[in-house]
């Protein structure tokens, strides 16, 4: 074993020396792939030497099999992009929609909320602005329980955003995974942009924009999206925190 990780110390991956394998896993809940120690694996490998990149592409093996990887070299680092599964979106009834404004604690319309699966399923629902999103004080019992019947990791909710740096802005919660709230999540920000292309509204974010979360938990986590027809790619920077060895007799 050569080296473990993660965001927090909650997502970690284990890599193998010779393959590059990376087995993820959630705090409570194994994830077949997790975007942030996906990109924090590559980073490591590419840091240490013990991978390299071919043309800007990197193949990495998890749970969920192989997964592709693409590199981009910016005056800040590597931006390590992951591409996002296929999604599969259905439409949540009246009566899912009326319990999941209700579990927001939010007096404003949701905009077309929608079950995304992105790998990860996500409820995902859009306010008018980012101040309505950040005003939200959500109800986690009801979250759960609403999460528990659609089979979800839990809620996103977005909006757009206006500070001059970032395209929009979001919140997850998630406490069927033991997560109040996600300070930066790599599938809740594919399942935005799968919603975003549904509903044919990408082009007023950007077909590469950059999103940011977690500034309601002391975070201010930003994610690069990149959109090429129907394909996702989820990105971000990595850096080492913490480096050393683990011995395991």
């Amino acid at each position: 074993m050569d080296q473990s990780f993660g965001d927090n110390f909650c997502p970690a991956a284990v890599l193998n020396r010779g393959r590059l394998s990376a087995e993820n896993f959630h705090a409570q809940t194994g994830i077949a792939l997790h975007r942030h120690p996906t990109i924090g694996s590559a980073h490591a490998v590419l840091e240490s030497g013990l991978a390299s990149t071919r043309d800007g592409q990197l193949r990495q093996e998890c749970l969920a099999g192989i997964i592709e990887l693409s590199v981009e070299k910016t005056e800040t680092g590597d931006l390590i992009f992951v591409r996002a599964p296929e999604a599969k979106m259905s439409v949540l009834n009246q009566d899912a929609a009326r319990r999941l404004t209700a579990a927001l604690a939010t007096p404003h319309e949701l905009k077309s909320p929608l079950r995304i699966d992105v790998g990860v399923v996500w409820i995902v629902a859009e306010l008018a602005d980012c101040q309505m999103v950040a005003n939200l004080q959500p109800q986690l019992p009801a979250i759960l329980e609403l999460s528990a019947v659609h089979q979800a990791a839990g809620v996103t909710v977005f909006g757009k955003a206006n500070d001059g740096s970032s395209s929009l802005h979001l919140r997850s919660f998630a406490p069927a995974l033991g997560v109040a709230e996600d300070p930066r999540c790599g599938s809740a920000n594919a399942a935005v942009a799968a919603r975003l292309i549904h509903i044919g509204s990408i082009g007023k974010y950007g077909f590469q924009y950059t999103a940011r979360q977690g500034m309601q938990v002391g975070r201010d986590g930003q994610v690069t999206i990149s959109v090429d027809g129907a394909k996702i790619r989820v990105g971000g920077y990595a850096i080492t925190c913490v480096e050393g060895k683990l011995r395991i007799d």
